[in-house]
């Protein structure tokens, strides 16, 4: 199996999206060779397009990565599309190395996509500049995670991503609970407690913010993993949570996200 030094990447605050799931934000150079790398990636798995997906990789990795037309062929049996969101939000982790007026740029992030109800995750790096070797240049490492496999990665605290090359398929594990993407994440998600009002919730941050006092009012949270979560009524068809940032007993923070993203913030404890 391939992997070799860790790089988990952390992302999610906005993002702009067009019907077909395809990302258009102003940016840098270095955003928009991604953003591209990543709307070509995810059009030719929508058309079922293996030869595209295997051009979109450098020609150092179609040379050296043994199984990447098996690993396509497996991509294409895991996630069958469309797909209709994609949420990238157009942070990313970069490097670069310089020496004699040549240089090795590379950028990288870890992003949902959401295909009708299901959910997946890709870790997609990028060489968008290579003045020492040319063949190098293109998408070297691809990680792609169902939300069974992610969700089991992100509550293992000593599981990582590791930045190798080449594509790898992670679809195998599976657990026995719902998985629901809150804020860019996978969470285990239980029904238990019903939608909130968030007027109740705005009411109740008028005079208090200690958490026990709040699940005697609301109940037990839907999701906890660093924060806890409430489901709240959808809008415009986007599902909407609660997010609580807890310090002991206190609650400090109350944002509103979505499935992808950050919304609106309805509570924050005073110094």
């Amino acid at each position: 199996m391939k992997k070799l030094i860790c790089i988990l990447t952390a992302v999610l605050l906005l993002i702009s999206l067009c019907g077909c799931g395809m990302i258009y934000i102003d940016d840098s150079k270095e955003q928009k060779a991604y953003r591209d790398a990543v709307n070509s990636f995810f059009k030719a798995l929508d058309e079922k397009n293996e030869e595209a997906i295997y051009q979109l990789f450098s020609p150092y990795i179609r040379e050296n990565d043994k199984d990447i037309e098996s690993q396509i062929e497996k991509l294409m049996s895991v996630y069958s599309g469309p797909t209709d969101e994609i949420g990238w939000d157009g942070l990313l982790s970069g490097s670069g190395s310089y020496e004699y007026g040549k240089k090795i740029k590379n950028a990288r992030a870890t992003f949902p996509v959401r295909s009708g109800d299901t959910y997946f995750w890709c870790y997609l790096k990028l060489t968008y500049e290579n003045t020492f070797d040319e063949t190098q240049i293109g998408i070297t490492q691809v990680d792609f995670y169902t939300d069974d496999e992610y969700c089991i990665l992100s509550y293992d605290e000593e599981a990582k991503i590791y930045d190798t090359y080449g594509l790898e398929i992670y679809a195998e594990k599976t657990i026995s609970e719902d998985i629901r993407c809150i804020d860019g994440r996978p969470h285990k998600y239980n029904s238990d407690t019903k939608e909130l009002n968030i007027n109740d919730v705005k009411k109740f941050f008028q005079t208090k913010n200690i958490f026990s006092e709040f699940e005697v009012t609301f109940g037990k949270p839907n999701a906890e993993h660093i924060y806890a979560y409430y489901v709240l009524p959808q809008e415009k068809g986007k599902p909407r949570y609660l997010e609580l940032g807890i310090d002991g007993d206190e609650i400090y923070a109350a944002r509103i996200v979505d499935d992808f993203a950050y919304i609106d913030t309805i509570f924050t404890q005073e110094e």
